[in-house]
């Protein structure tokens, strides 16, 4: 569900609600304003929730106020206003949230059975393979420099039906989560950029008109709060490469 215009915080919850936001351009001002607005607005859905009688929570569901995913609460929102408070205030910032869930049909990008050896008493493993764009962010930044901030989280689903050694059939529900955050910087064509010390893995590629910085890290299993963390530690780590001598406005 796309809303991208500037409206109560409601709106911008209903949205959330409703699946994510695609391609929203607002200025990082603006942004700034939706996150907050967002807090407000769940912190007083809670409220109403945490107040609603039983029968309202039982046969009124509908009628209680969204809340916020917490892809959004935790992860989502302190990237975006991070980012927000570097951003040149006088561009937008393309900010894509998808908060569906990650076994969404349409996020399907594989599905069969592993051609792998079955352990002993194993009769058959089916899996499905899953790719979630949760977050997708564009924005300049104050020094010239044009930031691309990606986190896409990876979910391996297996249905394995075995032989107990009581020889009963039972079937059994494994999953495994690799969060995947990804940083591009495109610099400025008269900033110097420094070469990354040795083991770092972050790449420079200066092929082009302006040099592009751009490192990546690949978390198992990670809570939103790591995922924030990671993603601030790559961009402090891509940002230092720049020379600072020099900035563009």
């Amino acid at each position: 569900m796309s809303d991208t215009t500037t409206g109560p915080a409601s709106s911008w919850m209903r949205s959330l609600d409703g699946g994510g936001w695609q391609g929203g351009q607002l200025s990082p001002g603006e942004w700034r304003g939706v996150v907050r607005e967002v807090a407000e607005a769940n912190r007083l859905a809670r409220l109403e929730r945490d107040g609603a009688g039983f029968l309202r929570r039982t046969f009124r569901k509908k009628t209680l106020p969204p809340i916020a995913p917490d892809d959004w609460l935790a992860m989502a929102a302190p990237l975006v206003e991070v980012i927000a408070d570097d951003a040149r205030p006088d561009v937008p910032m393309t900010v894509n949230i998808d908060v569906r869930g990650t076994q969404s049909p349409d996020k399907v990008v594989w599905k069969g059975t592993p051609s792998q050896q079955l352990p002993p008493r194993v009769r058959t493993i089916d899996e499905t393979r899953y790719s979630d764009p949760i977050l997708d962010m564009h924005a300049r930044l104050v020094d010239g420099t044009r930031c691309h901030l990606a986190v896409v989280r990876r979910l391996r689903a297996r249905r394995i039906v075995k032989r107990s050694a009581s020889n009963k059939i039972k079937v059994k529900h494994k999953e495994k989560t690799k969060t995947v955050i990804s940083v591009k910087l495109v610099v400025d064509g008269a900033r110097p950029v420094h070469d990354p010390p040795a083991g770092v893995p972050v790449t420079v590629d200066r092929s082009g008109v302006q040099a592009r910085i751009s490192s990546r890290a690949t978390l198992t299993d990670a809570r939103p709060e790591q995922v924030v963390e990671v993603a601030l530690g790559l961009l402090v780590g891509v940002h230092g490469l720049i020379d600072a001598g020099t900035t563009t406005r």
